[in-house]
Formats: structure tokens, C-alpha cells, sequence
């Protein structure tokens, strides 16, 4: 019996694409059954798995065996609705794990307490920040609970020489018309190359960029095999979504970052400090970015272990 993968796969995020990129590297593709949020299709083309839709796993759910994750499932900013894509193999399932997911923000009551009594159902539970870890251990109670490093940093792509020092890479986010006056000052001096990790909502902000700025759609990028070449050209990134600075990290790259989440936050004060030069650049120390891969594959591997254990994955 194979194992199902939920998360937000297929919505054509090159964040989500990298996380079951790396679940399927550990777990093995002959293991596992993904299912796909959004195009199938895409899903399958992308990572040569085997993908059903959300629509057809949802009777297979009672008899399966089910990973969430990974990635910030549990959320209610954009719709309490979301939460339910999530909890229903968690709870009408007899078997089930959360796999370096995010908790949070959790803004209702209501969906706390949803959240919460779902989480009691899991066999085993493991987080990629620490404030997703309070709430497993203190806020619902359960002990069972692992802090991980995010799955993109089991990726085999750490560090990368430098280029010529007049390129940069822009990734957008939701906070970039907030920091658009300093993005314009930090890029004035640099050919740049946008490469939107969402790009049918990133499109929005084109119509604001200069007309030389380079835009590139990040899924194809990804699809093409030549995202990392892209991304290694620029030895200073502006950066607003978490995985591209997770790649920043892995890649030896200085970035500036447009934060618009805690996970955002969390990801230099959980796993990888960072220094500032006076304009604003972040810079990490290449051994520290090896560290945390090298914590996040130990960790992996451990759970591997266990789902083999349990007969999850051969």
C-alpha cells in the first residue's frame, strides 16, 4: 500500500514544487501517491510521480496512510477553509503524520481548537519553527513533536561561486509595494532579473518594474532544470518569500529581505543568524548553511527510518 502526500502541490509555487521535490528524494517515488491541490498534471510532468487530484484521493482516504506536509498548511489568513484540505486525512484516517509543516498564523479561536483536536490524531508530528513547536508541545499538549529545519534545505545545491557583481535577483512577495522605494535605491546600480516564485500572482508588480528588469517565470525555470542557473548569476538578492531565502542560504548568496510573515523571521532566529551591512543586506556564513542541511538530513533521515519501521515506505 502506498503512501498518500498532502499539501499545496500543483498550485504552480516553486516553494511548494522544492518541498515535494525533496519529500519525494527521501521518501522514493515508487513509495508514493501525491496528492495535488492544484493541476495534476503539472504535478506528475514535474516530479515523473504518481499524482491523483484532491477530488479522487478524498474516498481513499479512511483505508490510507497519509503524510502532511510539508510547508505552511495550517493557516487561516487567507480562509478558515484552508485548514480542511489538511485535517480531513488527519482525522478520517487511522493513520497519519505531519512532515516539517508550519502552524500558524492562527488568527480565530475556532481554528486553534481545529487545529488542535486534529493534531491529536497524528502519529507522529514534526515542525520547522519554533513557534509551530510551542503550539504542538504547550499549546495543544502533545510531546510526540520534532523541530526540523524546512525540507528545501535537504536539496543537494549549497554554495555556488560568485559572478559578476553588477547582476541581482529579485524575488517578490506580498510586501513588495511596502518596500518599493528602497527596492528601487538597492537596484539601481545592478542588471536585474526577476524570478517570480508565484508567478500568476507575482505578475501583479510587472506593470512597476523598470523596462530592462528581466522577468522570469520561476515554475517554468524550475520545470526547464535551469533555475539555479538563474538564481546563481546574482551575488546579491532581494528576496520576499521564505524558500527564496532558504536557497540565499544554500547558495552563499547576501539578500535583502521583504518579510511579510513570522516564518519569514523565524528562519534566521530558529536556524541561520545572520549579519547586516548598512544597507540592509543579509549575509550567512556558508558553514552555517551546511550545518542546518546537514542538521535537516539527519532529522530526515531519522523519520525515514521510522515510516520503514512502520512499514510507510520500503
Amino acid at each position: 500500500m502506498k503512501t498518500f502526500l498532502w499539501g499545496y502541490f500543483g498550485g504552480l509555487n516553486v516553494g511548494d514544487e522544492l518541498i515535494l521535490r525533496a519529500e519525494i528524494e527521501l521518501l522514493g517515488p515508487e513509495n508514493v501517491i501525491v496528492v495535488a491541490r492544484g493541476n495534476p498534471f503539472y504535478v506528475a510532468d514535474l516530479h515523473d510521480v504518481e499524482v491523483i487530484s484532491y477530488k479522487q484521493a478524498l474516498p481513499l482516504v479512511p483505508k490510507g496512510r497519509h503524510i502532511i506536509g510539508g510547508g505552511g498548511l495550517f493557516q487561516d489568513t487567507t480562509s478558515i477553509r484552508n485548514l480542511f484540505y489538511y485535517i480531513y486525512p488527519m482525522i478520517f484516517s487511522q493513520q497519519s503524520i505531519l512532515l516539517g509543516v508550519g502552524i500558524g498564523p492562527l488568527h480565530y479561536r475556532l481554528s486553534r481548537r481545529i487545529v488542535a483536536s486534529a493534531l491529536h490524531s497524528c502519529h507522529m508530528i514534526s515542525v520547522r519553527d519554533s513557534v509551530s513547536y510551542h503550539f504542538v508541545s504547550s499549546y495543544v499538549g502533545i510531546d510526540r513533536v520534532m523541530l526540523v529545519p524546512d525540507m528545501v534545505f535537504m536539496l543537494n545545491i549549497v554554495s555556488y561561486e560568485e559572478t559578476k557583481d553588477d547582476e541581482l535577483i529579485l524575488i517578490p512577495g506580498p510586501a513588495l509595494g511596502n518596500h518599493w522605494e528602497k527596492v528601487l535605491h538597492l537596484t539601481s546600480q545592478y542588471k536585474v532579473t526577476v524570478v517570480e516564485f508565484l508567478p500568476h500572482i507575482d505578475c501583479k508588480w510587472q506593470n512597476e518594474y523598470p523596462s530592462h528588469w528581466k522577468v522570469v517565470n520561476g515554475i517554468e525555470a524550475l520545470k526547464a532544470g535551469e533555475l539555479w542557473d538563474i538564481l546563481a548569476k546574482g551575488n546579491r538578492w532581494i528576496v520576499g518569500r521564505l524558500h527564496g531565502m532558504i536557497l540565499a542560504c544554500l547558495m552563499n548568496k547576501s539578500f535583502y529581505p521583504i518579510i511579510y510573515d513570522m516564518k519569514m523571521s523565524l528562519l534566521t532566529s530558529d536556524y541561520c543568524p545572520v549579519s547586516y551591512d548598512d544597507i540592509g543586506y543579509a549575509n550567512i556564513n556558508i558553514t552555517e548553511a551546511q550545518r542546518v542541511r546537514f542538521e535537516a538530513l539527519k532529522a530526515y533521515r531519522k523519520i525515514r527510518k521510522y515510516l520503514v519501521g512502520k512499514g510507510w515506505v520500503e
